[in-house]
């Protein structure tokens, strides 16, 4: 007999959920916004201002993709995090070489 906290009736949760909240949950901690709105899709993961789009995570997850998500969304997070516009302009290399 297994215990849950599911109400009876109630939908069951997919697998990739869990993973997916405590990703973005990481993602938002590291980048220090809260309210950073992440989505999960099949499109190139980016980031847009206050919205990230992270590679939806397969089926059946193995640990190398379970990787590369939580890889793409560490770069987004410190990008957010510790990118400073200002000093990238400044230390630019100029010119097309």
């Amino acid at each position: 007999m297994s215990i849950s906290n599911r109400k009876p009736g109630d939908k069951r949760e997919a697998p990739s959920e869990p993973l997916k909240r405590s990703i973005a949950g990481c993602l938002r901690a590291i980048a220090r916004k809260p309210d950073l709105e992440v989505a999960f899709a099949s499109d190139r993961p980016a980031l847009m201002g206050d919205k990230a789009r992270l590679p939806e995570p397969a089926r059946k997850l193995n640990s190398q993709d379970v990787a590369v998500i939580r890889g793409h969304a560490d770069s987004m997070a410190l990008r957010l995090a510790c990118h400073d516009a200002a000093t990238h302009r400044r230390l630019a290399p100029e010119g097309q070489a």
